[in-house]
Formats: structure tokens, C-alpha cells, sequence
């Protein structure tokens, strides 16, 4: 799924990279491996069980992190929305290369009957 505001976002990601002394080849390299997805509700952006591959930046929605506690109970391990916290993975797993404890997947919380989905630009390393 494209989005009009890709560009809009590669600015702003230019801007963030900006005290790294990124050169403008290697920010392109890493900007050709940016996806835009847009998740609809209880869609999964990672799955419990299996290594986390993607790096997620949250545009709008709200995304949960869903895994069990030290007791096996099912929780809320995380949550993830577009004004607070918007870097999304499974982090462990991510950085290890580990199976995840979590599944993380989009909510809708807004009134019945309005199409709304979460939007998310990722980094996903290659398999």
C-alpha cells in the first residue's frame, strides 16, 4: 500500500539521520528498503513465535503488543500508538534474531462503521 505522504515522511526521516553524517547514497540505499503497509483491525505486524524481521514507525492507528507473563496469563505487553510511542517491534527478538514472545497487531478504536487502519513505515530485514 503507497501512501501521497511517503515523501512527507522521507523528509522528516532525512532530518532525524541528519546528526549521523549520513551520505545522501547510503540514506538512499536505506530509503529503498522502506515499506509503507497499512494494517487493518487484529492484522499481525509480527507473530509470536517466530523471529522479528521488521522495524516499524507508527503514522496513525494503534497497535498492541499481545504475549504472556511469567504466570503463562496472556497480556498486554505493549501498546503502541502514533503520538507517543511510535517505534514498533518486537525488540528482543528483533535485536537477537530470537523467536518473539509477542504478537504485535493493529486495534481499531474508533466508532462502528468508520474505516480506519493503522499505517506503518517498516524496515524488514531480509530473511
Amino acid at each position: 500500500m503507497t501512501y501521497l505522504d511517503k515523501e512527507l515522511f522521507k523528509r522528516i526521516l532525512q532530518k532525524a539521520f541528519a546528526p549521523y553524517a549520513l551520505s545522501t547514497v547510503a540514506f538512499d540505499a536505506l530509503w529503498n528498503l522502506i515499506h509503507c503497509e497499512g494494517l487493518k483491525k487484529n492484522e499481525l505486524f509480527t507473530v509470536e513465535g517466530k523471529k522479528c524481521i521488521r522495524l516499524g514507525f507508527l503514522v496513525s492507528g494503534v497497535v498492541i503488543g499481545i504475549g504472556n507473563d511469567i504466570n503463562g496469563k496472556r497480556i498486554v505487553s505493549e501498546l503502541y500508538n502514533s503520538t507517543d510511542n511510535r517505534v514498533v517491534t518486537s525488540f528482543r527478538s528483533f535485536d537477537m534474531q530470537v523467536n518473539s514472545l509477542e504478537s504485535i497487531k493493529a486495534l481499531n478504536l474508533t466508532p462502528e462503521g468508520y474505516k480506519v487502519e493503522c499505517r506503518l513505515y517498516f524496515l524488514e530485514l531480509c530473511g
